[in-house]
């Protein structure tokens, strides 16, 4: 009598190895998609400038094409910026003149700018100064000396400086209408140097907005950071200065585009006694160098020679 041996394979077993071989592969997909996660939110990351102020009224943002804010500040010039707090009830002062002070970045996909609001205060309140990163330096060689553009270099910021009050602020806007004849005379120093390469020995160097804008060497520079006109405000003068508009030369970081303006990139335009040099920038966002057509050369220069940082 012959005997068979039977062998019976359980469908249990089949199915319980089927769901161990799957499980690497489950959890390298988690980590895959865990990773790239991480790296969108990384690239979502927007480099903020702190303890920045506007001035102007609260709008409700209503139907927008913008993906961000709550709410927009409308300014003074027929700008505006939008808002959005996480400790400030915008809602409660709608309708209202007002200055805000927060963190200010570009939208994600447009090229307005947007404000984190810190703190809101009705106009005519006490409320915080706007200037920020305000830095003032000291020229290198006295002038007749030759030096290597080599020897360009980012200058500490003053911290004496650093103290601009808003009513100080205020009255220099005022006398900036009528230059005073301090003013006028260092306008006629500026205008009396050489400005051939070699004497641009300085540079200033913004690590929010990522520029560098050269400066020549028997001059000193202010930046006040974001004003309220403009992004981003920068000043050069052949004296030591704090306060706004005592420069002769400026570059302003403002936020049109130049193609939206109709202005080549590295235009530079005469009108009446004054010369502007356009440089186009990212965002939608564009600088203009200004002064006196007295500093055409200083304009060419500066305009032609201002590059991104780093």
């Amino acid at each position: 009598m012959k005997r068979f041996l039977v062998i019976v394979v359980l469908p249990a077993l089949l199915f319980a190895g089927c769901r161990e071989q799957t499980t690497p592969s489950d959890a390298s997909e988690s980590e895959s998609s865990s990773g790239t996660q991480f790296s969108s939110e990384s690239e979502r990351i927007i480099r903020e400038t702190n303890n920045v102020s506007y001035s102007g009224t609260v709008r409700p943002l209503g139907i927008s094409i913008y993906m961000e804010g709550t709410h927009k500040l409308s300014l003074p010039d027929g700008r505006f910026i939008l808002l959005e707090s996480e400790t400030a009830d915008l809602n409660g002062y709608v309708g209202e003149s007002v200055v805000v002070v927060g963190a200010i970045r570009p939208t994600i996909e447009s090229d307005a700018m947007i404000m984190r609001v810190d703190s809101v205060s009705l106009q005519g309140t006490e409320s915080k100064s706007a200037e920020e990163e305000v830095g003032t330096a000291n020229p290198t060689p006295p002038q007749g000396a030759v030096v290597s553009s080599s020897q360009k270099e980012t200058l500490p910021s003053s911290p004496a400086a650093n103290q601009i009050s808003s009513s100080a602020s205020t009255s220099a806007k005022a006398s900036a209408r009528s230059p005073s004849p301090a003013f006028l005379e260092r306008q006629k120093d500026m205008a009396k140097e050489e400005f051939s390469a070699e004497n641009w020995t300085q540079e200033y160097c913004s690590s929010h907005i990522g520029f560098c804008v050269p400066v020549h060497r028997n001059w000193w520079f202010t930046s006040f950071g974001a004003t309220s006109t403009h992004y981003w405000h920068l000043e050069m003068n052949s004296a030591p200065f704090e306060l706004l508009h005592e420069g002769p030369v400026e570059v302003n970081l403002d936020g049109e585009s130049l193609q939206a303006l109709g202005v080549a990139d590295g235009t530079i335009r005469e009108g009446g006694e004054e010369v502007i040099g356009f440089r186009s920038w990212t965002n939608g966002r564009h600088f203009e160098v200004r002064a006196h057509t007295s500093l055409k050369p200083a304009v060419e220069y500066i305009t032609q020679n201002l590059h991104p940082a780093g």
